[in-house]
């Protein structure tokens, strides 16, 4: 056999263990089922409820609010997505007029917009309540 035939056997046998390898994670991760439903028995075969769930943090709120208009015609986009930038919990949407409110953790500095068609944009808003986009 010579080193092109097992180069190709190997990327196969590579290829196929990797789709197996995918595979099973997606069984594993649909066959959990929520911690609050169930019940945990430890060796001793005695049933006590499972450890709840961490509450998550509360954080300070700001709200922020603005229009986005497109560049080149000066008029109001409808149907931006607006969310802090690398965090989808914290997003909105533009109405007809390009006008949005969104609510974000003081933290955040950076909005990111995006809608089909569009260069995305990210627009700074520390310190800022207003953030018209152009």
């Amino acid at each position: 056999m010579n080193n092109t035939k097992k180069i190709h056997l190997m990327q196969g046998a590579l290829r196929a263990g990797v789709s197996l390898f995918m595979l099973s994670g997606a069984c594993v991760l649909s066959a959990q089922t929520p911690e609050d439903d169930e019940m945990v028995a430890d060796f001793t075969e005695t049933v006590k409820p499972a450890a709840k769930k961490s509450v998550a943090p509360q954080y300070k709120m700001k709200s922020v609010s603005g229009v986005v208009y497109d560049g080149a015609t000066k008029k109001p986009l409808a149907g931006v997505k607006v969310q802090a930038l690398n965090n989808r919990f914290y997003s909105a949407i533009t109405e007809e007029d390009g006008s949005y409110t969104i609510k974000v953790p003081e933290f955040v500095s950076v909005l990111y917009l995006n809608l089909q068609d569009y260069n995305p944009a990210q627009v700074a808003i520390k310190g800022s309540k207003v953030a018209n986009v152009y």
